[in-house]
């Protein structure tokens, strides 16, 4: 458990998507509230420092990646890292991908792989990092096939 009494700074990143560019996603309609129900006891209860939001719009492919990379580069090894986030996911040749506001439909160059938010993530400095998300899976994701 993150303690507020440590000698590093908590840096959070919230990202979570309602409603997407592309009419091939569903709406959702609870992400963005979640994201500011986490951030909001991460800032109360644990003291985080910095956190920044990228909700729908803000939300984009390139967006993503150039902020967590931003992020990883504020942080020291002293330091903490959460990154949430809420929306579609898929999974596509057994690799997992969140995806952005503004991916197209299943257009693998639109999405964020889960072995590249990995990548990013080992670079950063940062002593303690936790990623977790709150995808929603569209289709059968967890149908078994004969």
């Amino acid at each position: 458990m993150l303690s507020a009494n440590g000698d590093g700074k908590y840096y959070g990143l919230f990202i979570a998507i309602d409603q997407y560019e592309s009419d091939s996603w569903d709406p959702l309609y609870k992400a963005t509230e979640d994201a500011d129900a986490i951030k909001a006891v991460l800032e109360q209860q644990y003291k985080f420092e910095t956190s920044v939001s990228l909700y729908n719009q803000t939300a984009t492919r390139e967006q993503i990646l150039k902020t967590i990379d931003l992020v990883g580069k504020q942080i020291s090894k002293d330091d903490y890292l959460v990154i949430f986030y809420s929306g579609h996911s898929q999974v596509i040749e057994e690799e997992g991908y969140w995806i952005p506001y503004d991916a197209g439909a299943l257009d693998q160059s639109s999405l964020i792989s889960n072995s590249s938010i990995r990548a990013t993530v080992e670079k950063e400095t940062a002593g303690h990092i936790l990623v977790f998300s709150d995808a929603f899976f569209k289709g059968d994701f967890m149908k078994v096939s004969n």
